[in-house]
């Protein structure tokens, strides 16, 4: 029993980290378009904000989804999980 639950803990555990690691290089990608593509702002110094902004959060999101991996490896490893 502790076998089955162990796996399903690992299976859970990278679905977490792979969706993670998804959101923050779409955030990312958005802030990119909105800087270079063609998105529709009245106000230009918003635009630039708001693409800082969406890269910034977009890599700190991914940094922590590859942490989290990081992390989680090392744990099936030390085989704490």
């Amino acid at each position: 029993m502790k076998i089955e639950r162990s796996n399903f803990l690992r299976y859970i555990g990278r679905i977490n980290y792979i969706a993670i690691i998804i959101i923050g290089i779409f955030t990312l990608s958005s802030g990119v378009y909105i800087l270079f593509g063609n998105s529709n702002f009245e106000k230009v110094e918003f635009k630039y904000f708001a693409s800082v902004i969406a890269i910034i959060v977009g890599a700190a999101i991914t940094y922590v989804g590859i942490n989290i991996r990081k992390e989680f490896e090392d744990k099936i490893n030390r085989s704490d999980l």
